[in-house]
C-alpha cells in the first residue's frame, strides 16, 4: 500500500509533468463506483489520493485500478503508482483522519463516496446509517476547512433524496426521502449547501445516482458483494447464473407497472465515472451549490432486467415474489437533460451493455477480487 508520500513529481514517459497534475482525495475510492472512478480520474491525469477503511470495500481493487491504467495508457506501472496513494481511514473515527488531512497540500477537490448505500438495511438500522454517513461526513467537512485540504467538494448522492413521482424527476422535483439512507444523502448535500451559503469561497456539487450498474470493459473491475453489505440486484443476478444463490426474490408484483415489479433506471458504471470529471471540470468554474441526477432517462421493470440477464447469461433464473419492501418507490427514472446541458455528460452505453459487462466479470472473478 503507499502512502500519502507516495505521490511525488516525477515525468510519465510521453505525457505532461505529474507536478502539473492536479491532486484530489476521494472518499471510499476503494468501492464500487469510487473504484472506477479512480481509474476514470487517473486516465484524466489527476493525482488521487484514495481514503477507505475497507469494512466493505477490497484494497485489491484498487491493485486493479493500477494495472488497467497501466495497460490502457501503455505506462510503467511505476508511473501510475506516483499517481494513486492510498490510506486505510475511518472518516468516523477523528484523530485517524485528522492525522491524514492535516498532512495533505495543495488539494483541487475531494470526492466523496464513502458510506453505507442499502435502502432496505437502512430501514432496519436507522441509527447506523446516521451515524456512519451523515456523522463521517460532518466530521470531513470540519477537518478539510480546517487544515484548509479543500473548499471544492463533489458528493455522491442518490434518486433516493427524492418524493416518489409517476413522473421522469428532475432536480426540481420535490425532495422527500421514504427511507433512512435517502434522509442521510439529503443531510449530507444540506450540510454541503450550508457551508457554502455561509460565504466561505467553498463550492460543490451533488451526483444524484439513479441505478448504477455493470462492470469495466476488461472483465477485471466491478460490483464484488461484500459480507457485510446487502447484495444489490444486478449483482446476485450473476451469483444465481453462477448457481452462487438459489433464487431472485422479487420484493413486491402489484405495482402499477406493465409487470406488477418496480421500475429503475440503471446506467453503466463506465458512464457514472465519466461524470464524476466531467463534475470537476464544472467545479472548477462555477460558484455555489449544485446538483445533477445522473440516469439514461429510461426505466425497465424487475422482470424486463430478468430477462435481459437471462438472455445475456444463457439460462433461466429462478425468482419468488415477495411483499413490497418498506422505503422502496415504483417507479424511478431519471430526467437528465440538466447534466447533458451543463456538463456536457450522458450516459451513452445500454441496459444490455451493462448486463453483458457484469456477467463477464463475473465469469472472469467468481470470487470476486479473492
Amino acid at each position: 500500500m503507499l502512502g500519502a508520500s507516495a505521490i511525488c513529481c516525477r515525468r510519465a514517459r510521453g505525457r505532461r509533468s505529474v507536478c502539473n497534475a492536479v491532486r484530489v482525495v476521494v472518499t471510499g475510492g476503494c468501492g464500487y463506483i469510487g473504484s472506477h472512478t479512480v481509474l476514470e480520474l487517473l486516465k484524466a491525469e489527476y493525482e488521487v489520493l484514495v481514503l477507505d477503511n475497507l469494512s466493505r470495500s477490497r484494497s485489491s481493487s484498487i491493485d486493479r485500478v493500477l494495472a488497467l491504467a497501466a495497460r490502457e495508457h501503455h505506462l510503467a506501472a511505476s508511473d501510475v503508482n506516483r499517481r494513486l496513494a492510498f490510506k486505510q481511514v475511518d472518516l468516523c473515527d477523528v484523530k485517524m483522519l485528522e492525522d491524514v488531512l492535516a498532512g495533505v497540500k495543495e488539494c483541487d477537490a475531494v470526492l466523496h463516496f464513502a458510506g453505507y448505500k442499502s435502502v432496505g438495511e437502512s430501514m432496519q438500522k436507522p441509527d447506523m446509517y446516521w451515524d456512519n454517513n451523515v456523522g463521517g461526513f460532518v466530521n470531513l467537512m470540519h477537518l478539510l476547512e480546517k487544515y484548509q485540504v479543500s473548499n471544492r467538494v463533489l458528493l455522491s448522492s442518490s434518486c433516493t433524496v427524492y418524493k416518489p413521482s409517476s413522473e421522469k424527476i428532475s432536480e426540481d422535483s420535490e425532495l422527500q426521502p421514504t427511507c433512512p439512507y435517502g434522509d442521510t444523502k439529503l443531510k449530507q448535500e444540506q450540510i454541503l449547501q450550508c457551508k457554502i451559503e455561509d460565504g466561505r469561497n467553498w463550492n460543490g456539487c451533488a451526483l444524484r445516482y439513479f441505478n448504477p450498474a455493470g462492470a469495466h470493459n476488461s472483465g477485471l473491475l466491478g460490483e464484488v458483494p461484500h459480507a457485510l453489505s446487502p447484495c444489490m440486484f444486478i449483482p446476485r443476478l450473476g451469483q444465481i447464473a453462477l448457481g452462487q444463490r438459489p433464487n431472485l426474490e422479487i420484493f413486491g408484483k402489484d405495482y402499477d407497472t406493465v409487470d406488477g415489479t418496480a421500475i429503475r433506471d440503471y446506467l453503466h458504471i463506465e458512464d457514472v465515472a465519466e461524470a464524476h470529471v466531467a463534475a470537476l471540470e464544472h467545479l472548477k468554474n462555477s460558484q455555489g451549490f449544485d446538483a445533477f441526477n445522473l440516469g439514461t432517462g429510461h426505466g425497465h421493470t424487475v422482470l424486463e432486467v430478468l430477462s435481459a440477464f437471462e438472455t445475456v447469461c444463457g439460462r433461466k433464473l429462478p425468482h419468488i415474489f415477495s411483499e413490497r419492501r418498506d422505503g422502496d418507490a415504483p417507479f424511478a427514472v431519471a430526467n437528465p437533460s440538466r447534466a447533458h446541458l451543463v456538463l456536457g455528460w450522458r450516459a451513452h452505453r445500454s441496459l444490455s451493455e451493462i448486463l453483458a459487462s457484469h456477467w463477464e466479470f463475473v465469469q472472469q472473478n467468481p470470487d470476486g477480487f479473492d
